[in-house]
């Protein structure tokens, strides 16, 4: 350990080991006699539990996500029913909203672009309270 490269020179081994095992693994006398009578190794034993931890954790997934989905659900639920109980009126705000979209959907599909489509629009005078 009197080297100062000691730690690179041992990473480089154990990566270069790493890889060797990944191409030739090393066989277990027990592995070795199972495999030859047939039976599941304790590699092939390791493979089936890690197929199963991630199945498990494939549903937890989904079960977390589905969690996520209906609290937000709720929560804007009650948001919106408090805002209508506070007089909101979602009537007028639903009919601005598909007037907008409308007018983007026409933007979009008229050929010369907006400059004609604002003089093609009329000027509705709004008043402020």
């Amino acid at each position: 350990p009197q080297d100062p490269n000691f730690l690179k020179i041992s990473i480089a081994c154990g990566k270069v080991e790493q890889f060797i095992e990944s191409i030739f693994p090393t066989q277990k006398l027990e592995d070795a006699i199972a495999k030859a009578k047939g039976q599941e190794t304790s590699r092939d034993k390791a493979v089936a539990e890690a197929q199963a931890k991630q199945s498990e954790a494939t549903g937890d997934t989904v079960w977390v996500l589905v969690a996520v989905f209906v609290v937000v659900a709720v929560i804007s639920g009650t948001m919106l029913g408090l805002a209508w109980l506070g007089g909101a009126r979602f009537d007028l705000a639903f009919n601005d909203a598909t007037a907008q979209l409308k007018q983007l959907w026409g933007f979009m599909r008229h050929p010369d672009g907006p400059a004609t489509l604002k003089s093609k629009t009329p000027q509705v005078a709004k008043s402020e309270l």
